[in-house]
Protein backbone atom coordinates (compact mmCIF):
# COMPACT_ATOMS: atom_id res chain seq x y z
CA UNK A 1 0.00 0.00 0.00
CA UNK A 2 1.68 3.28 -1.03
CA UNK A 3 1.94 5.98 1.74
CA UNK A 4 4.28 8.64 2.68
CA UNK A 5 4.51 12.00 4.46
CA UNK A 6 2.21 15.44 3.58
CA UNK A 7 4.94 17.98 2.34
CA UNK A 8 4.83 21.69 3.47
CA UNK A 9 2.12 23.01 1.42
CA UNK A 10 0.97 20.09 -0.07
CA UNK A 11 -2.62 18.91 1.10
CA UNK A 12 -3.46 14.97 1.83
CA UNK A 13 -4.89 14.82 -1.45
CA UNK A 14 -1.83 16.08 -3.56
CA UNK A 15 0.54 14.23 -1.41
CA UNK A 16 -1.78 10.83 -2.05
CA UNK A 17 -1.62 11.48 -5.96
CA UNK A 18 2.69 11.98 -5.30
CA UNK A 19 3.41 9.65 -3.59
CA UNK A 20 1.29 6.63 -5.71
CA UNK A 21 3.18 8.48 -8.75
CA UNK A 22 6.42 7.86 -6.49
CA UNK A 23 6.23 4.22 -4.84
CA UNK A 24 4.34 2.56 -7.63
CA UNK A 25 4.54 4.36 -10.99
CA UNK A 26 0.66 4.98 -11.19
CA UNK A 27 -0.44 8.22 -12.11
CA UNK A 28 -4.00 8.38 -9.99
CA UNK A 29 -4.98 12.24 -11.35
CA UNK A 30 -7.97 10.95 -13.18
CA UNK A 31 -9.07 7.92 -10.61
CA UNK A 32 -11.53 8.58 -7.90
CA UNK A 33 -9.91 9.21 -4.23
CA UNK A 34 -13.02 7.99 -1.32
CA UNK A 35 -11.49 9.66 2.10
CA UNK A 36 -11.75 6.42 4.52
CA UNK A 37 -12.81 7.88 7.86
CA UNK A 38 -11.30 7.29 10.78
CA UNK A 39 -7.31 8.03 11.28
CA UNK A 40 -5.09 5.09 12.57
CA UNK A 41 -2.14 5.55 13.90
CA UNK A 42 1.03 3.44 14.67
CA UNK A 43 5.01 3.42 15.09
CA UNK A 44 7.62 2.08 13.21
CA UNK A 45 11.23 2.01 13.27
CA UNK A 46 12.79 4.09 10.46
CA UNK A 47 16.29 5.00 8.72
CA UNK A 48 17.34 8.26 8.02
CA UNK A 49 18.29 8.46 4.39
CA UNK A 50 20.10 11.69 5.39
CA UNK A 51 22.45 10.55 8.59
CA UNK A 52 21.60 6.49 8.84
CA UNK A 53 20.18 7.34 12.31
CA UNK A 54 17.45 4.58 13.36
CA UNK A 55 14.28 6.70 14.97
CA UNK A 56 11.09 5.67 16.08
CA UNK A 57 8.08 7.35 13.99
CA UNK A 58 4.44 8.28 15.34
CA UNK A 59 3.12 8.23 12.56
CA UNK A 60 -1.15 8.90 11.82
CA UNK A 61 -2.01 7.46 8.58
CA UNK A 62 -5.05 9.30 6.55
CA UNK A 63 -6.55 6.44 4.43
CA UNK A 64 -8.80 6.86 1.09
CA UNK A 65 -9.96 4.58 -1.42
CA UNK A 66 -8.60 4.73 -5.51
CA UNK A 67 -10.70 3.90 -7.85
CA UNK A 68 -8.50 3.18 -10.92
CA UNK A 69 -10.75 3.83 -14.77
CA UNK A 70 -8.26 1.14 -15.97
CA UNK A 71 -8.71 -2.93 -15.01
CA UNK A 72 -5.52 -3.87 -12.49
CA UNK A 73 -4.08 -5.82 -15.46
CA UNK A 74 -3.91 -2.86 -17.52
CA UNK A 75 -1.85 -1.08 -15.51
CA UNK A 76 1.92 -1.11 -15.35
CA UNK A 77 3.13 -1.53 -11.82
CA UNK A 78 6.62 -0.41 -10.96
CA UNK A 79 8.91 -0.56 -7.18
CA UNK A 80 10.24 2.76 -6.71
CA UNK A 81 11.06 5.06 -3.94
CA UNK A 82 10.39 2.54 -0.58
CA UNK A 83 8.76 -0.56 -2.36
CA UNK A 84 10.94 -3.52 -3.26
CA UNK A 85 7.78 -4.70 -4.51
CA UNK A 86 4.30 -3.86 -6.48
CA UNK A 87 1.73 -6.88 -7.26
CA UNK A 88 -2.15 -6.64 -7.63
CA UNK A 89 -3.48 -9.04 -5.86
CA UNK A 90 -7.37 -10.46 -6.37
CA UNK A 91 -9.72 -9.60 -3.45
CA UNK A 92 -10.24 -12.57 -2.07
CA UNK A 93 -6.38 -13.60 -1.88
CA UNK A 94 -5.97 -10.87 0.44
CA UNK A 95 -7.01 -13.00 3.26
CA UNK A 96 -3.35 -14.88 2.30
CA UNK A 97 -1.18 -11.87 2.76
CA UNK A 98 1.15 -10.76 5.67
CA UNK A 99 -0.72 -7.39 6.06
CA UNK A 100 0.35 -4.60 8.25
CA UNK A 101 -2.03 -4.28 11.09
CA UNK A 102 -3.25 -0.87 10.19
CA UNK A 103 -3.65 -2.12 6.24
CA UNK A 104 -5.67 -5.02 7.67
CA UNK A 105 -8.14 -3.07 9.69
CA UNK A 106 -8.47 -0.54 6.41
CA UNK A 107 -9.59 -3.53 4.41
CA UNK A 108 -12.13 -4.88 7.02
CA UNK A 109 -13.66 -1.07 6.62
CA UNK A 110 -13.64 -2.07 3.15
CA UNK A 111 -15.62 -5.15 3.47
CA UNK A 112 -12.58 -7.06 1.64
CA UNK A 113 -11.49 -9.52 4.48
Amino acid sequence: VPGGGVDPGETKIEAIKRETLEETGINISKADIEKIDGALSGQSEKVLRETGEKVLVEMKFYNYKITLTEIADSVTLLHEDDFIEAEWFKIDELKSLNLSPPTATTLQKLGYL
